[in-house]
C-alpha cells in the first residue's frame, strides 16, 4: 500500500480510484459537491487545493486515512472540553464520571508528560 504523503500522491490515488469506478471528473464533482475544475486540480496534485474539500472527495471515493492512536494529551484535552460542557449544563455527577474515566485511561497509558489542558480543565476543577 502506498503512503499518501503529498498532494501529488493524493491526486494520483483519487484519479486512479475514479477511473477504476468508471466515473468522469464531472460525475465525481457532482458526487462530492465540488466543481469539475477542482477535481482536475486535485488530481493534478495542485498544492493549493483546499484540504477540507479534498477530504470530501476522498471520502466520496472511500479513500480513508487512519488517524494515529490517541495520545495522552489528546485524551486529556478532549475530556477537559467534555467536563467543562457538563459542568456548564449543571450535570456535575456526569462531569465527575468523565473525569474518573479520563484519569483511569491516562493511568493505563502511563504518560510521561502532560501539559495542563486549556481553560476548560481549570473551569471543570
Amino acid at each position: 500500500m502506498e503512503t499518501i504523503d503529498s498532494a501529488q500522491t493524493l491526486g494520483q490515488a483519487i484519479r486512479g480510484t475514479r477511473i477504476e469506478r468508471g466515473l468522469s471528473q464531472q460525475a465525481l464533482a457532482e458526487l462530492s459537491g465540488l466543481s469539475r475544475k477542482y477535481i482536475g486540480d486535485l488530481e493534478m496534485g495542485k498544492e493549493s487545493v483546499e484540504l477540507g474539500a479534498a477530504l470530501r472527495v476522498a471520502a466520496a471515493m472511500d479513500i480513508v486515512w487512519n488517524a494515529p492512536a490517541p495520545t495522552p494529551q489528546s485524551i486529556l484535552d478532549q475530556a477537559a472540553r467534555a467536563i467543562a460542557l457538563e459542568v456548564a449544563n449543571g450535570d456535575s455527577q456526569f462531569a465527575l464520571q468523565l473525569a474518573m474515566d479520563c484519569f483511569l485511561q491516562l493511568k493505563s497509558m502511563n504518560p510521561s508528560r502532560l501539559k495542563k489542558a486549556s481553560g476548560h480543565w481549570v473551569a471543570a476543577l
